[in-house]
């Protein structure tokens, strides 16, 4: 009976540890997926911001890219518009010298040859001149536009870079911060798994201490009910010697 009982208290405790421990279990891996799912939401909004900024990049780009193209269209435009005007501009000066030397021609016909060769060279020198001065001033509004068209360009790449390092560097001090959160998750989670293992043996050592105080109850018990079989097994025999001897000292008795 008494082994019995030990067996049945054993399978008991046994049975206690294991659902302790099969709750244990479970417990963790609820906490490790919930902690997770929270790292793999997060790192997705991480990764759906970087995208976007992405875009956003991508499209401040293609505008830039459209208004240089924009820009170039326009100078070329330009650049052909001034010269067909100085084109225009030269065809009608020289239209223009043809006609009055033909005048001058009909109109001078009694001055010498000799001064009139002299006059035309001097005034078609004079009008070369004033048409290359009208050229170079021209070119040099042409150049002016053209350098305040770059300088224009340089500003708005400068811009654009400076907007990208910006957006660079809060993406990387998202990063940073997720990279933190995630290694303070961790933390957390070894932190955890420590308090729970230090709970696990102290659970152990309170049942082993519950254990060996059951065995030690037991086997007192064990030691009073032998002590006791002993003390009924020792009454039992002496009344058994005390009844023999009754018995001889009758017949004796009967006998004499």
């Amino acid at each position: 009976m008494i082994r019995q009982q030990k067996r049945i208290q054993h399978q008991m405790m046994r049975q206690r540890l294991k659902r302790i421990r099969q709750q244990k279990r479970i417990q963790q891996r609820k906490r490790i997926r919930q902690q997770k799912r929270i790292q793999h939401q997060m790192m997705r909004q991480l990764l759906k911001r970087i995208r976007q900024q992405k875009r956003i990049q991508q499209r401040m780009m293609r505008q830039l890219l459209k208004r240089i193209r924009q820009q170039k269209r326009i100078q070329h435009q330009m650049m052909r518009h001034l010269l067909k005007r100085i084109r225009q501009r030269m065809m009608r000066q020289l239209l223009k010298r043809i006609r009055q030397l033909k005048k001058d021609s009909t109109a001078e016909e009694d001055s010498t040859a000799e001064e009139d060769s002299h006059q035309m060279m001097r005034q078609r020198l004079k009008r070369i001149r004033q048409q290359k001065r009208i050229q170079q001033r021209m070119m040099r509004q042409l150049l002016k536009r053209i350098r305040q068209q770059k300088r224009i360009q340089h500003q708005m790449m400068r811009q654009l870079l400076k907007r990208i390092r910006q957006q660079k560097r809060i993406q990387h001090q998202m990063m940073r911060r997720l990279l933190k959160r995630i290694r303070q998750q961790k933390r957390i989670q070894q932190r955890m798994m420590r308090q729970l293992l230090k709970r696990i043996r102290q659970q152990k050592r309170l049942q082993h201490q519950m254990m060996r105080k059951r065995l030690k109850r037991i086997r007192q018990q064990k030691r009073i009910q032998q002590r006791m079989m002993r003390q009924l097994l020792k009454r039992i025999r002496q009344q058994k010697r005390i009844q023999h001897q009754m018995k001889r000292h009758l017949l004796k008795k009967i006998r004499q």
